[in-house]
């Protein structure tokens, strides 16, 4: 059941007695009646403000006044909190309604929920909070400190126990209260047309208050008759059958103490207003209600009676520099492993492209991770790509990072856009990775790009030539698909020959590094002497020997293609005061071939038979 949302200004916090009390001869009469003939303890258990539950018993209280009453009750409550060493509980206590039928409301001072049950006392179901109707579970009202938080629901409601609507409904007779007028669409010329929908609501006697209830195993002297009464008048809207020409749009639902009128149009934007017709009384004033929308329409189309202009979107402001740092520092303690980065689409100057990439490749370097770039969008040429290279670079970690050129055609709905191809490459990578391992080179033949549809612009051999040695990674349009035909680092320009040049004996390096680091955790606060050493040589000299099978080094021998050492050279005295253990490893690692070299030589003045 949705929680009733109270009436601007309503007050929130509270526990609304569902039992009211009559005026009539004598208040203290009738209340000495409650105490002394329908609950056999005068017990009930309340949570104030989120403190915990505690048993309340107003015991043999002399009942006077309605004032004297509320300021006992008060105490009882405080006090009750203070036995059990909870200070600073405060409540407001007071008796609301026409003098027909007063109502109990207790109130958190600090808005803090107040929620009631019943009772641990001798008595169990026929404690006070039985027949006052206190707390949900006994019929009552509980308003949550936060209720003006919640969205309004769907439809038409009228909430019926609210105090500001309390006073009609109590000092109502059920003979009064006699239609519901809601409006049915009028199929001719599908327009709304007022409809009274009849209700019978006298269960009792017709002279009774709506309160009254006609259940035969009431345990409140029938006083539930409120929601008795708005079941009657939901089924009365639901079983309604309109006028011959009239298409009836309405359901009903009960929700505790509120009536819900629902459209049964799944395309309506608004909802037209009801009314409640009474033949004694004015009708029930239009504030008791509160109508919303079915749907909300987005954008700037969503005008109606229940709902203002839309406001246009806004696209927000591409992230910068610092957006991306924090982004880091949150991925960094929530990702355990990653080995691939690729930054979303980057809209803008040149100097915060570089930027961006820069910080991206550094935070790469600590992870033991790779970045793939794309392009300067503004790039068109292969004379371009050179020339605006070296400031895609600044300030970068080189050998950590690639980049590809040009920019990939996608299409999607009929759309064709141009895109960078840095995600592409890495599906590519992720494919490769797991056919082949990662010490291929994501490139050649069979590193084809799949789900695209084109290039920016294609590249001939000669431009390729221009745009390899400088290590900018061509992405080329070949008989046998669109493939990947570079993999350079940033590091691998021919001005500056380095280590890391090409991108599978960068990754493999980072692999072989990633692999060890998890699975050597083993050996941290082991004895750091020779049984352990020779235990790492031969943990660690399985794994370089798996992948030397496998073909990701150099060599017909394992001696020529890779060595494990941990022993006293390795690590010293001093190494092991410190808590120290030095694993030294290396292997030979496979280079690409990127250029098949032919010699052609004719053969003149020989003749064979």
């Amino acid at each position: 059941m949705l929680a009733p949302t109270p009436a601007a200004g309503a007050a929130l916090g509270l526990s609304l007695s569902g039992r009211p009390v009559a005026d009539s001869g004598s208040f203290a009469v009738n209340w000495k009646n409650i105490l002394g003939t329908l609950a056999t303890t005068n017990t009930f258990r309340i949570s104030v403000g989120g403190k915990e539950y505690v048993d309340v018993n107003l015991g043999a209280i002399v009942v006077g006044t309605q004032a004297a009453l509320a300021t006992a009750i008060k105490a009882a409550i405080e006090n009750a909190y203070l036995a059990k060493g909870i200070a600073g509980i405060t409540v407001t206590v007071s008796f609301i309604g026409p003098s027909a039928a007063r109502r109990l409301q207790i109130q958190a001072d600090s808005n803090g929920d107040v929620l009631i049950r019943q009772g641990n006392a001798a008595g169990g179901m026929t404690d006070l909070a039985v027949p006052l109707m206190l707390g949900t579970e006994q019929g009552g009202l509980e308003i949550s400190g936060i209720a003006n938080l919640r969205p309004a629901p769907t439809g038409s409601t009228i909430r019926a126990a609210i105090p500001g609507n309390i006073t009609l409904f109590d000092g109502t007779a059920q003979s009064a209260f006699t239609a519901v007028t809601l409006e049915s669409i009028l199929l001719s010329n599908n327009t709304l047309v007022p409809q009274p929908v009849p209700v019978n609501l006298v269960t009792t006697l017709a002279g009774d208050m709506l309160s009254k209830d006609a259940s035969p195993a009431s345990k409140n002297d029938n006083s539930d008759g409120i929601r008795e009464k708005l079941q009657l008048v939901a089924a009365a809207i639901n079983n309604f059958v309109p006028p011959l020409g009239h298409a009836w749009p309405w359901r009903a639902e009960v929700w505790g103490y509120r009536l819900a009128i629902i459209s049964k149009n799944s395309a309506a934007d608004n909802l037209a207003s009801a009314a409640l017709a009474f033949t004694t009384a004015p009708a029930f004033p239009a504030a008791g209600f509160t109508n919303n929308v079915h749907y909300y329409a987005l954008g700037t189309s969503g005008v109606g009676p229940l709902q203002i202009l839309g406001v246009a979107g806004f696209d927000g402001t591409p992230p910068d520099s610092n957006t991306y740092d924090n982004a880091y520092a949150s991925l960094d303690p929530e990702i355990d492993l990653f080995n691939l980065m690729v930054l979303a689409p980057v809209n803008g100057a040149v100097a915060t492209v570089q930027q961006l990439y820069g910080n991206a490749s550094v935070f790469c370097q600590k992870r033991r991770a790779f970045l793939l770039m794309d392009p300067d969008p503004a790039w068109v040429s292969a004379s371009d790509a050179v020339a605006g290279v070296p400031g895609m670079r600044i300030g970068s970690v080189k050998d950590y990072s690639a980049l590809f050129f040009p920019e990939i055609t996608v299409s999607q709905d009929g759309l064709s856009k141009n895109i960078g191809p840095s995600g592409a490459l890495a599906g590519l990578f992720a494919r490769i990775d797991s056919t082949r391992g990662v010490w291929k080179a994501p490139a050649g033949t069979e590193a084809d790009l799949r789900g695209i549809t084109g290039l920016r612009q294609p590249f001939t051999d000669a431009e390729n030539g221009i745009l390899n040695p400088r290590a900018i990674n061509t992405i080329r349009v070949f008989p046998n698909g669109i493939v990947n035909w570079g993999a350079r680092t940033n590091q691998g320009d021919d001005d500056t020959p380095h280590d890391y040049k090409y991108i599978p004996v960068r990754r493999t390096a980072l692999f072989i590094e990633e692999s060890l680091y998890r699975g050597l955790k083993w050996v941290v606060f082991e004895p750091n002497d020779e049984p352990l050493w020779a235990q790492i040589r031969l943990a660690v000299g399985a794994f370089m020997h798996n992948l030397f099978r496998q073909g990701a080094f150099w060599g017909v021998r394992k001696n020529d293609a890779y060595y494990v050492k941990c022993d006293s050279e390795t690590t010293t005295p001093d190494d092991i005061n410190l808590g120290v253990v030095n694993i030294q490893i290396g292997f030979r690692p496979l280079k690409p071939a990127e250029f098949v070299v032919l010699y052609l030589q004719q053969m003149a003045g020989n003749t064979f038979v």
